[in-house]
């Protein structure tokens, strides 16, 4: 069944196809009365038109939705429309097991904890008497955070009745052989099934048993168990008959499992392992305690203690709560001239809606995607750009709807959106948000990092107005002008949603949620009795109401869940959601949030997977392409981390109770190094190896609110660093970087123009850098001597950004201004360079949340580029409106 972006399938909108199978097709939709974005898998068309079976799936649906396991994706129900039937499902994000295992092997400590998880599902699906029947590693999700979702549980048997044949040994859910036919058609993957259910015999949950141990035997080999077939027949013959290769397990397999997983391959399913619950404790005790020796898997089942019946109790008790506090949101009928109205708007040219903002009359959306600001009034059907804006980030309105501020190139800036150049009003390294109230006073975070400061719409110098040792962003004024609320990323005693004030009254902590906040009054329309306003925050991708009095600036009860799924910017603290004065509201999908990277030719064709989807904030990829350095908050607190891209094993690096963030590597990857405030909030740069052993130690005081290094020598001599300064902006500076610790090295400038110069790369010889400056108006890429000698030359025409050298230093790549990847030849002769002709590659896809550094990576011999797989489908371009949506609270 083919339904493309926008068909309504009874309550549910179609977004996107996430793909088909002999199942049926599964798509991503938006369930249009929750909020959420859900999964609907359409049953195929010979099925859907027989009633008999059409019935006996709905009654199988119903026992399956009564499954609620925290590894188990969810039933929420069955959909039927003239277009036809469809199962609504739990949308579960992040790549499927197949996709890990087709890297190759994983650790062992890794594979377990996944198939761990998979036994749990298996056991609480087996106790109430449902059997999978296509366990396999396409079927099990392993979500960024570990957490694995196991899909499609019973739905092999709903549909056993099924016919027709499928060569695809990985992806078919259902295949036939010809012994297979009428009432004992059993379905099912072929490398993955059991002998049982390839001979046509009659089945129980040990046929789950089986796939189980085929799938961690693919875990810890990379390689499937049954795969040399070249059709389904001849794979069905390995599976009744083939030898299985225990000796072919690596070495570190430990001896438990091993014998585990011989009770799980046994033919024999009298021999075989009856219980996977069995399974599941092997592999806990195994990983509990890896020395000691596990359980014997020929254990008998072990009877469930009152203690665990007790703890089933609390559980259901927790969830009724949970239950009865969902109740207090809900949905109202109501007369049609008070009804809530639910829309969506596309995105400009189908880009990444990356952030949005409404404006404070509630008649625009100004939306920053594909690198630029665009207005798009809510009564029209186009957006238009805004020239000049190029580069934006974290835009705000003045209180008149007229103007759009924002930051860009080191700057706050502002706009008028009926159109005019973009004036700027001060410096602004890395801006974090703003907010503008009536009198014209701006207050804003001008880094990722550091305090909150004021200054005036009309420009001039900023004034700061609140204290940290860690983070203060997004802003945003109450009604009174004088009082702001904020996100404080400090320790965790004080992170949370705060409120602060222009006249230096002590701030007061609201909240103790990581996200931006936003006050929203009361519609005048909604009558009864209720609170002034609401204070709206994401906690955990849904957005929350907080009933609050801007006049006593009081809270006047508990936050209570508006709309789920909501999106945020990733590491950065910052929900994609916005609401005006006037009762409009627009949200955008969770499923923007989370990046997944790939590597790819020279024409943009993925090559291969690099790393999982998920949150690595300032990531810097090792030169020898094993490992990533990245930021991220623990516990209210950014440290340095490292990950292990081949065992897949993340590490802690750094430990301190400051702000440390934007590593990069040594060039031999020995080393890591990054900036820390943990010198009374001012910026200083600290260096540890890269293996975590002995302590960080101080390489160079900087003490400046913002600073960073950009890159290390390929030698190891020097480091170049960018700070801030009040009448120079942005500038390169050099230190030595060949051992000293003490703090005490001698830094000098290299580039300290009236301009920012930015994004300093040596060249492999160390005779070149290359960066980036706005001195004609706009960021463009040049190439100077190191050391300066006087000679430069600009490489980019048009606008570029983010220069990197390919391994031999004879190709410079950089970003230009349309966002296409372009390499340029690069020759050079003594003292002289000679830059070639400009090649467009492929366009790079923006990274969600501003806080991914390296927006790409180019291998040594400039063959394969490191991107984001981010693209622009209809999930990620469409943005929800709701009018009138405080009407959805009951009071």
């Amino acid at each position: 069944m083919s339904l493309p972006p926008g068909t309504r399938l009874g309550l549910y909108e179609i977004v996107s196809s996430l793909g088909a199978g002999g199942m049926g097709e599964v798509f991503r939709a938006r369930d249009t009365r929750l909020g959420r974005e859900v999964a609907l898998k359409t049953l195929p068309s010979a099925f859907a038109h027989d009633a008999d079976r059409l019935a006996r799936f709905k009654r199988e649906a119903t026992v399956l939705a009564s499954l609620n396991h925290p590894n188990i994706a969810a039933i929420y129900g069955f959909e039927e429309a003239a277009s036809g039937p469809a199962l609504v499902l739990e949308l579960v994000e992040g790549p499927t097991l197949a996709d890990h295992v087709a890297i190759g092997p994983m650790p062992v400590a890794q594979a377990l904890a996944i198939a761990r998880q998979i036994a749990d599902a298996l056991e609480a699906a087996h106790e109430h008497g449902i059997v999978h029947r296509d366990l396999k590693p396409a079927n099990v999700k392993v979500r960024t955070d570990g957490t694995v979702k196991v899909l499609d549980f019973g739905l092999a048997k709903a549909m056993e009745q099924g016919s027709g044949v499928h060569a695809d040994l990985q992806m078919s859910p259902t295949i036939t052989s010809p012994a297979m036919t009428g009432m004992g058609v059993i379905l099912g993957t072929a490398a993955y099934m059991s002998p049982e259910q390839a001979a046509g015999k009659s089945l129980d949950k040990r046929v789950d048993i089986w796939s189980f141990g085929v799938v961690l035997w693919e875990m810890l080999t990379g390689r499937p168990l049954f795969s040399g077939g070249e059709t389904v027949s001849h794979v069905l013959a390995d599976v009744l008959r083939a030898d299985i290769p225990h000796s072919k397990l690596p070495a570190e397999t430990p001896a438990p499992i091993r014998e585990l997983l011989r009770r799980c391959l046994e033919r024999d399913v009298k021999a075989r392992l009856r219980d996977i619950g069995e399974a599941r404790i092997v592999i806990s005790e195994y990983l509990a305690n890896p020395s000691a020796t596990a359980t014997p898997v020929s254990a008998p089942p072990r009877r469930r203690s009152g203690v665990i019946g007790a703890v089933a109790v609390g559980i259901a008790a927790v969830s009724l709560a949970a239950a009865a506090t969902m109740a207090f949101v809900h949905f109202r009928e109501r007369p049609a001239d008070e009804r809530t109205l639910r829309f969506q708007i596309a995105s400009p040219d189908n880009l990444n809606a990356d952030l949005i903002e409404l404006s404070p009359d509630g008649r625009s959306l100004a939306l920053l995607a594909g690198g630029r600001l665009w207005i798009r009034p809510l009564d029209s059907f186009t957006a238009k750009s805004l020239p000049g804006t190029e580069g934006a980030s974290f835009p705000f309105w003045s209180p008149d709807s007229a103007s759009l501020a924002f930051f860009s190139q080191g700057k706050l800036k502002k706009i008028a959106v009926s159109g005019g150049p973009p004036q700027t009003l001060c410096d602004a390294s890395a801006g974090r948000g703003g907010t503008w109230n009536q009198e014209g006073v701006i207050v804003f975070s001008p880094g990722a990092t550091g305090s909150l400061y004021r200054v005036s719409a009309a420009g001039g110098v900023p004034t700061q107005i609140s204290k940290t040792t860690g983070s203060h962003r997004y802003p945003h004024f109450l009604p009174d002008g004088r009082h702001f609320l904020y996100l404080a990323r400090e320790g965790p005693n004080t992170r949370g949603i705060v409120l602060g004030s222009l006249d230096g009254t002590p701030p007061v902590r609201l909240a103790a949620d990581d996200s931006n906040a936003v006050y929203a009054p009361r519609a005048s329309t909604v009558s009864g009795a209720g609170p002034p306003g609401y204070i709206l925050f994401v906690r955990q991708s849904t957005l929350m109401v907080l009933p609050f009095d801007p006049d006593s600036l009081a809270v006047r009860g508990d936050a209570v869940p508006l709309i789920e799924q909501v999106g945020a910017l990733a590491g950065a603290g910052f929900g994609l959601f916005t609401a005006s004065s006037t009762g409009a509201l627009a949200y955008g999908s969770v499923s923007q949030s989370r990046p997944e990277f790939v590597w790819r030719d020279r024409t943009g064709k993925p090559v291969a997977p690099a790393f999982p989807a998920g949150d690595w904030p300032d990531f810097r990829l090792s030169r020898d392409e094993q490992h990533i350095v990245f930021s991220q908050f623990e516990s209210g607190n950014q440290d340095i981390w490292i990950r292990d891209l081949t065992r897949g094993i993340r590490s802690r690096l750094s430990f301190d109770a400051a702000q440390d963030n934007l590593p990069i590597w040594s060039y031999d990857g020995l080393r890591v190094l990054w900036p820390s405030n943990r010198n009374g909030g001012s910026y200083n740069l600290y260096v540890k190896a890269a293996t975590g052993e002995g302590q960080e130690t101080l390489l160079l005081k900087l003490g400046t609110p913002t600073g960073w290094a950009t890159d290390w020598s390929k030698d190891g001599r020097f480091i170049m660093y960018q700070i801030p300064s009040a009448t120079t902006g942005q500038d390169l500076w050099i230190a030595p970087g060949d051992g000293k610790t003490d703090g005490d090295v001698k830094p000098f400038p290299y580039l300290q123009g009236q301009f920012d110069e930015q994004n300093g790369a040596f060249s492999p010889d160390g005779r070149w850098v290359a960066y980036n400056s706005n001195e004609s108006g706009i960021d463009e890429v040049y190439i100077q001597p190191f050391p300066a000698s006087g000679g430069r030359w600009q490489i980019s025409s048009g606008g570029g950004i983010t220069p990197r050298w390919k391994g031999d230093g004879t190709e410079l790549f950089f970003i230009a201004a349309d966002r296409n990847l372009m390499g340029v030849p690069i020759r050079t002769s003594g003292a002289s360079l000679e830059p070639g002709t400009p090649s467009r590659l492929f366009v790079i896809p923006s990274i969600q949340g501003l806080v991914n550094r390296d927006e790409y990576v180019v291998n040594a011999a400039g063959t394969r580029i490191l991107t984001s797989a981010q693209t622009s489908d209809a999930s990620a371009s469409l943005v929800s409106v709701i009018v009138n949506w405080q009407r959805t609270i009951a009071r």
